[in-house]
């Protein structure tokens, strides 16, 4: 009877251990099966350059080369933009730039990868480009399955041109080009922001998820609902759908560093992203922009003089600053899908935080968003010192909220005591968050 209750015992705790190993979770490693970059940009003199990788945890890295999937977000309203698959070559990379040129336009250009399609056209090998309606925005990757385009003998433009086609379904009784594998294999990515008139660079790591089972769904399908326009491909797939996503990204506050300071010319940016805002809001206020009701937070900082006042509470000690900002009942964000119900109004405050990408600078312009732009927030005279780490409610209120973001820090031409020239350089560090579980 004891050891039949021992068994059972260590039974049953395997039992909870393979059920918690098999929960959605942001992986620690980078590693996941879909990848969230929470920034790009080509504002401000910056080109972006994102890297994919297949990952050979899984499966052998000679076994067929990965498919991806990629949605380029709004950084305005967090809406898609521009939708791609990937067939990733031999190499089992996807390597491409953003970048804009004197007139404005921004175009992708890839660096590696065999064949990309767009549901429209379609581009063959390095070299080929597409255009990117947006300067700013957030992006995700999605891991497909597996193909073996990359292991016919010699693939061919033909073969790229051949694939559009079929998935297009203007040969609606061809055979797909190579075969598709429907699996759950894994990637891992980074992002590099480069600003060669500056002498600027930096690279954070894509957010990484996995178990999300998506691939239960694309396994019910068949090969042609893997077309780049194919809108069912996205976050609120993964088990638990958005709300189990989002509850992995919430937190209450931020935290990073600051640093302002003259003698190195120095001046820093952070980005404080909401990847999930072009599926739900979970902001704690609303406000009539333009027509258009948005959701925002606010930092936690100081009412602008002048403007509409609220209960403020603001508390600076330990070389920190920590503010928020009351003022009324907050009501409850989570709502249905498609039924977000009625805010608080928007407090007149120094930061709004009023879109899926939010650049905020302190005292100086931005960084990485050009004079003007509607995603950048300066805030003035709220820093403790000229070097301080600060934490921020990024809400405004003891809300939580999904947040992923960055700070980023550039030195240019500073001057040391003994007359010498720096060279220009950047840092960035990923925020600290604070209550997520």
């Amino acid at each position: 009877m004891i050891r039949y209750l021992m068994l059972s015992l260590i039974l049953l705790f395997t039992a909870k251990s393979l059920a918690a190993d098999d929960n959605m979770k942001i992986t620690q490693d980078g590693v996941g099966e879909v990848l969230i970059f929470p920034f790009f940009t080509t504002q401000n003199g910056w080109d972006t350059y994102i890297n994919v990788f297949r990952h050979s945890g899984r499966y052998p890295i000679s076994s067929a080369s990965p498919l991806l999937h990629l949605k380029f977000r709004s950084a305005e309203t967090g809406d898609v933009v521009k939708s791609l698959n990937a067939y990733v070559g031999s190499g089992n990379n996807f390597r491409f730039s953003l970048s804009k040129d004197e007139a404005g336009k921004v175009t992708l250009r890839v660096a590696e990868g065999l064949c990309v399609l767009d549901g429209v056209g379609y581009g063959f090998g390095s070299g080929a480009q597409f255009d990117i309606p947006i300067n700013t925005g957030s992006l995700e990757v999605y891991h497909l399955g597996g193909n073996d385009l990359a292991l016919l003998p010699q693939p061919e433009e033909s073969h790229c041109a051949e694939q559009a086609d079929y998935l297009a379904g203007i040969e609606p009784d061809a055979e797909p080009v190579g075969q598709y594998d429907i699996r759950d294999d894994l990637i891992y990515g980074t992002a590099n922001l480069m600003n060669v008139q500056q002498g600027l660079s930096a690279a954070y790591e894509a957010t990484a998820i996995t178990n999300t089972r998506m691939h239960a769904l694309l396994g019910s399908r068949d090969a042609r609902s893997i077309h780049p326009l194919n809108t069912y491909i996205n976050l609120s797939r993964v088990q638990g759908g958005i709300d189990a996503l989002a509850k992995l990204m919430m937190a209450m506050h931020i935290s990073n560093e600051v640093v302002v300071l003259d003698e190195l010319n120095a001046q820093t940016d952070w980005v404080i992203s909401y990847p999930l805002a072009g599926y739900k809001n979970h902001k704690p206020f609303s406000v009539l922009m333009d027509g258009r009701t948005k959701y925002c937070g606010t930092l936690g900082l100081p009412v602008e003089e002048g403007k509409v006042a609220v209960q403020q509470y603001l508390w600076i000690g330990d070389n920190s600053f920590i503010g928020s900002v009351g003022g009324g009942e907050v009501y409850d964000a989570y709502k249905d899908y498609y039924d977000i119900g009625l805010l608080p109004d928007h407090p007149k405050v120094a930061a709004d935080l009023c879109h899926a990408v939010n650049v905020v600078s302190f005292d100086r312009p931005s960084i990485l968003q050009e004079s003007g732009s509607i995603l950048a927030t300066r805030v003035d005279n709220v820093l403790p010192g000229p070097v301080t780490r600060s934490t921020l409610y990024h809400t405004g209120s003891y809300d939580q909220a999904p947040v992923l973001g960055f700070r980023l820090t550039s030195f240019k031409n500073g001057t040391l005591d003994n007359g010498n020239t720096l060279a220009n350089y950047a840092l960035l560090t990923p925020h600290r968050y604070f209550n997520r579980e």
